[in-house]
């Protein structure tokens, strides 16, 4: 049970206790050994003492640390959490959650002391959990071992993070080889011998993907980051892009930008060439839909051009753009995706 969920489990909670509850908030702060557990369930004596051996060895160092803050750390097993706990309104009920999932558990307060305590699972009161007083704090060696734990488990969170985008963008490409294959073929049968490369349309799909959903699992590896946006390297890199970067406006879980550059510090004639040969591969898709606008500055220089693109998804411009860096009047040539708002 503790396993499937009855601690592990997860929901803001915020506690702060009225004066009736204040008693019941004072004996539940500090630190509890877990003691014994009763699922209520109907065994043989051999299968009970069997289960019995692997509990206590499960219960093993275990505890609960309920902090007067309202938040709970919690040990069982090798598995180690964060989380928070609070009273219910009507004092009854004991509400604990874990930072890593999506629900909350309660459990009725069957026994409440200064040195013991029993809670049953609500609604049922079959699986009974006992408790017992260890301190008011952890010791210095419980709380090094669990900031460690939270550390690893942090880590191998993040590495299979990573892990699942790259499986993901390669079950993507796995899935639309056929596309792929047909959109490289097309594109080459358009343009001849001196046709492009690589498939456009397919690539384009592919990025833009991340604008319609949560996609915190592509915030892995921060890149740069200005007043309003965070940059994040993007794993799929275009063709000749010396880099391609998600921005995210801070504290969201989806994309609003996508840029990949492929010339800095140019001159005006080194990007404009290479700009008008992006140009060459961008426009077969959504040829019909892309059109030029041209912004000059009072000195006659080029500011930008761009070709903006459709069919990307809900209100999105897709640009290859030109761009004059002022400071020291150098050329940047990118694509860059935004989705309007």
């Amino acid at each position: 049970m503790l396993a499937s969920g009855f601690i592990y489990s997860d929901a803001s909670a915020q506690n702060t206790p009225s004066q009736k509850d204040k008693e019941t908030f004072d004996k539940i702060v500090g630190v509890w050994t877990i003691k014994d557990i009763d699922e209520g369930t109907h065994i043989s004596k051999s299968q009970k003492k069997e289960n019995k051996k692997l509990q206590d060895e499960m219960l093993k160092d275990s505890y609960m640390y309920f902090k007067s803050d309202s938040t709970l750390e919690f040990h069982v097993a090798t598995n180690d959490a964060d989380g928070s706990w609070k009273i219910s309104v009507d004092g009854r009920k004991l509400i604990m959650t874990n930072n890593d999932l999506k629900h909350a558990d309660s459990v009725e307060i069957l026994k409440l002391s200064k040195t013991e305590a029993t809670f049953i699972e609500a609604g049922t009161a079959k699986f009974k959990l006992f408790l017992v007083k260890q301190s008011n704090a952890l010791t210095d060696e419980q709380q090094k071992k669990h900031v460690e734990s939270i550390a690893i488990k942090k880590q191998q969170d993040e590495d299979y993070t990573k892990q699942a985008y790259a499986d993901s963008v390669a079950a993507a490409k796995a899935y639309q080889e056929v596309q792929h294959n047909d959109s490289v073929a097309n594109a080459m049968g358009e343009r001849g011998s001196d046709s492009i490369e690589f498939a456009p349309c397919y690539y384009l799909k592919l990025i833009c993907k991340p604008f319609e959903m949560n996609a915190l699992n592509i915030k892995l590896e921060k890149v740069s980051e200005n007043e309003s946006y965070n940059f994040y390297k993007c794993q799929i890199n275009l063709p000749e892009a010396k880099r391609c970067e998600y921005g995210f406006e801070k504290s969201q879980d989806r994309p609003l930008q996508f840029n990949a550059i492929f010339g800095e510090n140019l001159s005006e004639n080194d990007a404009l060439e290479l700009y008008k040969k992006e140009i060459y591969y961008y426009k077969t898709c959504n040829s019909e839909r892309w059109s030029e606008s041209m912004h000059r500055e009072d000195n006659g220089r080029w500011s930008y051009t761009e070709f903006s693109g459709g069919g990307y998804g809900f209100a999105k411009e897709v640009s290859i753009e030109m761009n004059l860096e002022e400071k020291n009047r150098t050329y940047t040539v990118r694509l860059h995706i935004e989705e309007e708002q």
